[in-house]
């Protein structure tokens, strides 16, 4: 997923979050084309399981909320 990333938006910083570490799988750094001005962060998480629980919800904006 990440190289797809990089190679999709070229413009913006894809970065792995490491293993062990709160937040996301992936942060996508947003930045302006032929800028290096920072416009937001898409946080990016994965999930390989055949159904969705509801309990990543709240998982989810605790770790949006601590990423500033």
């Amino acid at each position: 997923m990440k190289e797809a990333l990089i190679k999709r938006f070229r413009d913006d910083l894809i970065l792995d979050v490491k293993k062990g570490q709160q937040g996301a799988d992936l942060e996508q750094h947003v930045t302006l084309k032929g800028s290096s001005q920072s416009i937001g962060m898409i946080m990016i998480e994965r999930k390989s399981t055949k159904s969705f629980l509801t309990t990543w919800i709240p998982k989810l904006k605790k770790e949006v909320e601590s990423s500033g």
